[in-house]
This record gives structure tokens, sequence and C-alpha cells, in this order.
């Protein structure tokens, strides 16, 4: 009797299980190299317009939702007398990408910022940056992470506060950072250092970031008293702020947050709750009235430059929120044809890169068409993969499956190993995915609320894990059916990272990237040590196997 060795089959499965890591963590590690070979050296290619207003203040409520904006007392009676309106936040709806999307005008595709962990500074220029181009003094008062895109990490190098109060160091006349050493934020004493900015320097250009609310968000959830509370003591905050300032004759305010909460607390998803935030404009040669929908979080950057005469520049992705103001309409459209031909060469850029025609950029969104355009390719790349890869497992449970591993196995025997084994792995996803609900968990990183969370996860893998081993020890499975059970497990994988792709949607240069959906990652990742732990439970099983056959055929 030809001999068969399983073990060839078992060193296959573990390959097929290194390309799927490989594959996943391509979709990770990409994101951090997304913004290589952008020329942002000549990114400046236009002169700076005449200035609409001397002073531009933008107050960044972090994690203010847009019901709760509407609670806020003095908030909302600025937005009644100015220009307000409902604005989407580009995914992913994580701070530190809405702080660049703000300053920069760019999607995080092209910043280069698409994660809370990227310590870095930015090397795509700023409002700041532009302000101090211009000769006009930018100012802030904002969290440390602000540091990190302006100056570059490390924001403290040791025990003293010698980088949270900086003077006259460019692009900042007045700057000062806050952090969390302490555990705690004093939204009043960051609205306090913003009104010491306006009396000493008042800037033409100055940020006031707070972040409280956002912390009781994640601690309470968005629709807590604790939350409710915050806001109101912000909206106290912001009065005060206003009531400071020099010369409101001259000047702009811009109330807005940089993304919102879900009920029980947590963003970084796609839900109404996270995506949608509200913006107020208040001051000079803003126009009464609710603005119409569309815009989103990437139009303020250009917006603020337009405001100010600051020059455009090309990574700019968003549109003038034209309706918020009086302007003369000649004015208005110079800016904006200004705007589009500043962003024109970025666009054949992406185009000649990604052969892709861009198309006109009349709304401001011929970067996120585009991008949609080479987000399809990459879905259908990838799902050409997972096609290649499913035929290979097919093919290889097919040559098991006509093979004798030991005498007295039939083809009913043989099928019902690659069928229990397939049940197992649909249970251990469905018992995994249950569990994760039970704690409150769903398929978005919003609901990876605090990152204490996360050490019920593995709770639910272990369950799930024993449900497979359950089933596979019930059906008797055998050496034979743990190897297809690992291909079984690393087909799920590739087939669930090409359906996060696809249910993400987006406007990314580089998708699917699996890392937005944390339970995804989690599930993969799951997967492919199911996987692997099934592959080489079968080379340890091979010897025994083996034997047992050799003493079958004897007998």
């Amino acid at each position: 009797m030809r001999e068969f060795k399983i073990w060839p089959w078992s060193v296959c499965c573990v390959l097929i299980a290194l390309i799927a890591l490989v594959l996943l963590g391509s979709s990770y590690f990409k994101i951090e190299d997304k913004h290589e070979g952008f020329d942002y050296a000549d990114s400046i290619t236009t002169e700076p317009t005449a200035p609409m207003v001397e002073h531009v203040y933008l107050i960044l409520v972090d994690g203010l939702r847009a019901d709760t904006f509407d609670k806020m007392p003095f908030t909302k009676s600025l937005a009644d007398q100015g220009s307000f309106g409902i604005f989407t936040v580009p995914a992913p709806t994580f701070s530190r990408p809405a702080y660049t999307r703000i300053i920069t005008g760019a999607c995080s595709s092209i910043n280069g910022i698409s994660s809370n962990n990227q310590e870095k500074k930015l090397f795509a220029p700023t409002l700041f940056d532009l302000a101090e181009g211009e000769g006009l003094k930018a100012g802030l008062s904002a969290y440390r992470w602000y540091y990190d895109l302006l100056y570059g990490p490390p924001y403290r190098t040791g025990e003293e506060d010698e980088n949270r109060l900086i003077r006259d160091r460019v692009p900042l006349k007045y700057g000062y950072f806050y952090d969390d050493f302490g555990g705690d934020y004093d939204d009043e004493e960051i609205f306090a250092r913003g009104i010491e900015a306006l009396a000493e320097d008042n800037p033409n250009f100055l940020l006031v970031h707070s972040m409280d609310v956002d912390e009781m968000g994640h601690r309470h959830g968005g629709i807590s008293p604790e939350y409710l509370d915050a806001a109101l003591l912000n909206d106290r905050c912001i009065k005060e702020f206003v009531s400071q300032i020099p010369a409101p004759e001259e000047s702009v305010i811009i109330i807005t947050g940089d993304h919102g909460h879900i009920d029980s607390g947590g963003h970084g998803g796609l839900e109404r709750e996270a995506v949608e935030i509200k913006v107020a404009f208040y001051g000079k040669g803003v126009a009464p009235g609710e603005l119409p929908d569309g815009y989103t979080q990437l139009d303020l950057a250009p917006t603020i430059a337009a405001m100010l005469g600051l020059p455009f520049t090309s990574y700019m992705e968003g549109r003038i929120v034209a309706e918020a103001f009086d302007w003369p309409a000649e004015t208005m459209a110079q800016k904006a044809a200004l705007l589009g031909e500043t962003q024109r060469p970025l666009l054949q850029e992406l185009g000649e890169r990604f052969n892709a025609e861009p198309t006109d950029n009349d709304d401001g969104r011929a970067l996120e068409r585009l991008a949609r355009t080479v987000n399809r390719r990459w879905i259908a790349l990838r799902g050409a993969l997972a096609l290649v890869f499913l035929l290979a497992a097919f093919l290889c449970v097919r040559r098991l499956l006509r093979k004798r591993l030991y005498a007295g196995e039939d083809v009913a025997e043989r099928k019902g190993h690659l069928y229990i084994s397939l049940a197992a792995t649909v249970l251990s996803l469905a018992v995994y995915s249950a569990t994760l609900y039970l704690y409150g968990f769903g398929y978005s990183y919003s609901y990876i609320n605090q990152m204490s969370d996360l050490g019920r996860v593995p709770l639910a893998g272990l369950t799930a894990f024993a449900v497979f081993l359950a089933v596979l020890l019930l059906g008797r499975v055998n050496l034979r059916g743990f190897v297809a059970a690992g291909t079984c497990l690393l087909g799920a994988t590739v087939l669930i990272a090409t359906a996060a792709g696809i249910l993400q949607g987006g406007v990314k240069f580089l998708l699917p990237q699996v890392t937005f959906y944390m339970i995804y990652m989690l599930t993969l990742a799951q997967l492919v040590v199911y996987g692997l732990l099934c592959a080489i439970t079968g080379v340890i099983m091979a010897p025994a196997e083996r034997r047992r056959r050799k003493t079958a055929v004897g007998g």
C-alpha cells in the first residue's frame, strides 16, 4: 500500500497561515507607509488672497455629539445667531486623525495619520505653518498630541513642564499643551490659557481644545449625566472666552467637535453618533442660517484659510463653506477657483500613480471619488487572492479525502471529518461573536471604549476555541480532520478579511484596512491562531498516526 505522508499537508497549512498573517499585517503596516512619495515641498502653489477677517478662533470640544451641542445654552445661541450645520467626520473617527484633518484639510490617506498611536511630526503644512508664513500670529491651548503633530515627539523629556508653555517658537506665537499624566483634565484651565493668549498676543488664528467631554463619554457614555455636565461646563467656559475677545467686530468664532460618541461611550467606527458633528460659525461676515448637507470635517481648513487670506495647499481635499458667509459672489468664486486650481496637481499625481482618471472637482470631492475607484480595484485584487486561496484549499482537502490514513476508514467517514470541521468552524465563530456582543462589543472600533475592555476579548476567544475543540472531539475527528479544520479556519480568515474591506467602504486609497474594525481584527487573529494550532497538532500527531497505520496493516 502506498504510504500517505500527512506532514507535508500540515506544513502546507502552516505556510497558508503565514500567508494569511502577511495579508493581515499588510493591511496595517501600509497605513504607516501610504503617505510616502508625496512631494509636499511644492504643495503651497498659490499666493495668499485678500483676508476677509483679522482673527479666527476655533474652539474644539473633543468628543462633542451633535445633539449635545444643542443642549449647551450659550453655544447654541451663537449657532442660532450665526451659521450652523451638521458636518461628517471621515473615517476613522479617532482623535489624532481628526486633529490632523482639521489643521491640514488632508484625509488620513494623504496626511499619514490614521490612528491615535502614531506619534510623529506632520510633514504636511498646517494652518499654523501657513499663518506663520504670511506673518500672522498663531496660537493654541490644546492637548499634547498637537505638540507631536507640530514639533514631533517627545512632548516632555523629563519631570518638569518644559514644553507645556512655549512662546515665539515657529509656527506658534503662543502655545499651551496639557496632558493626562494626572488622570484628569481641567477644561477651565485650558480656556483660561486661551484667554491668556488673547490678552498677550491676540493671535490671528487661535485653537482652543478641551478634553473632559470626551473623557466623560469614555467613562460614562455619550448620553450620561456626567457627559452632559462636562458639556455644560464647556459652555460656560466658551461664554467667558467669547466675552474676552479683544476685537469681536473683526473676528469669526468656530465651535465644533472632532467626533461624537455612541450612547455607551466610544468612537472610531462609522455610527451616526460618532460620525456627525455640529459646526457653528459666528462673527464678522457670517450669514445667519442653517448650512446644507454635504460638508465634512475636511472643509474646515480651506474655509479658515480663505477667511484669513492664507494660501491654499494642494493636499486640501475639501471646499470652502461658502453658504456660511455673506461675502461678495465674485470674491467667493475667485477663492473657490484658486482652491480648485491648487488641488489639481495632487489629483493628477494620484491619478497617474493609480492609473485612474480624476473627475472634475467643482464640489471639492474629486479626491474622494478617485479613492473610491482605487478602493474598488483594491477589493477586487483582494477578492481574487481569496478565490485563489480557496481553490488551493479545496484541492488540498480533496487530495486528503482521496487517501486512506488507516485501515477501515471509508469515504463517508473521511467526508464526515470535513463536515465536522466545517461545523466546528462556523459554530466557534458564532459563539465568539455572540460572546463579544454579550460583553457589549460590536463589529466596530467604537465599542472598544476603554483599553481595559480588551481584557474580556481573550475570554470570548477561549470560549469559542473550547466549543471548536469539543465539536472535533465529539465527532472523533482524526489527524486528517485537524488538518481539514485548519484549512477551513484559514479560508474563513481570508473571507472575513475581504468582507471587512467591502463593508468598510470609505474613501481610503489602501483598503481593506481591517484595523478600523477592531472586532474583525481580533476575529482574524483568533482564526489564524486556531489554524496554526490545528496545523501544528497535525504535525505532532503524524508519528502516532503512522505507527497506528503500520500496526493496522501488519495485523
